[in-house]
């Protein structure tokens, strides 16, 4: 048994799906499956089942699982200890987000650490849009840190608030109201309106806010990128969505401010988890995010 088959046995624990585990370890998924068979007959059990199109761990699996985690991060803790004695560090952060926020929040995060924290520290994204295959991956160690909007703190799970993040009206550019500079309430009284499903936090808060002005959203939508479908289908349809990059670089629309919508609607957290083994350039990443933002936060004051 070797090295790279304790990181194989792992990562098919963690996605407990064949071809996902083998896609994030860039082998083939006939590589994958041999070396957990190599794996099981040398220890003389078995360490998965199947479970539909999925395989998991058995009760020898799941004893075998906790050894081979406490392993690994001793490991990691040695070759951070090295790194530290180097000046360097090194390692592998995985950071989950939306399409949204994977366009351009996460990435200039990323790139403000590099900056001033050079290291050998490498970063991979995910995209997700579940929160609660969000929560489940960091739980089980499959991401690092999550970025996502309006998530709060529990016992397993730390949400780290960042940043606001601005709501606007979003219409086609031939909608009566396109030419406008800015938007009332008052204003969308005679349009349908969409926002987030109100089983989101920031979609509960603008429904209160709209039906404190008389006014209800007829639908949602789940993501950014639907927004621009829904709006394409509809010229008096007005969507009520975060100011993002994928909005806002789309040409078919018109993003109008409102002024009497909250600044803080919606906030984007750092998610992690209290419970996991927090390594070396987690521990820097995080920092870095705490300092950068209450520092943004006390110039905004």
């Amino acid at each position: 048994m070797n090295l790279s088959q304790l990181y194989y046995f792992r990562k098919l624990a963690q996605l407990e799906h064949y071809t996902k585990a083998a896609q994030e370890l860039f082998i083939s998924q006939p590589s994958l499956s041999s070396s957990i068979a190599a794996m099981e007959e040398e220890l003389h059990i078995k360490l998965f089942q199947k479970k539909g199109r999925n395989v998991k761990l058995t009760k020898d699996g799941k004893e075998f699982y906790a050894h081979v985690c406490r392993c690994l991060d001793a490991l990691q803790d040695g070759i951070d200890s090295a790194h530290d004695k180097s000046g360097m560090l090194g390692g592998c952060i995985s950071i989950a987000a939306p399409p949204s926020l994977l366009l351009e929040f996460v990435p200039e995060l990323v790139r403000d650490y590099r900056e001033h924290h050079p290291s050998q520290v490498t970063f991979q994204f995910h995209n997700e849009t579940s929160l609660e295959k969000i929560k489940d991956g960091i739980q089980d160690g499959t991401y690092d840190f999550a970025i996502f909007p309006d998530v709060d703190s529990d016992n397993a799970l730390c949400a780290l608030a960042l940043s606001n993040q601005p709501f606007c009206a979003f219409v086609p550019n031939s909608h009566p109201l396109a030419k406008k500079k800015a938007l009332s309430f008052r204003d969308l009284q005679a349009y349908p309106l969409i926002t987030y499903p109100e089983t989101t936090d920031a979609g509960q808060k603008i429904r209160d806010i709209l039906e404190s002005h008389s006014l209800s959203a007829a639908d949602s939508f789940p993501d950014e990128f639907s927004v621009s479908g829904c709006l394409s289908q509809n010229d008096r349809l007005v969507a009520i969505a975060p100011n993002t990059p994928v909005l806002c670089r789309c040409d078919r629309l018109t993003a109008l401010p409102l002024p009497e919508l909250p600044e803080n609607t919606s906030t984007i957290c750092l998610l992690y988890s209290r419970k996991n083994h927090m390594t070396k350039p987690m521990e820097s990443f995080l920092s870095f995010a705490q300092e950068r933002f209450s520092v943004a936060q006390q110039h905004s004051a």
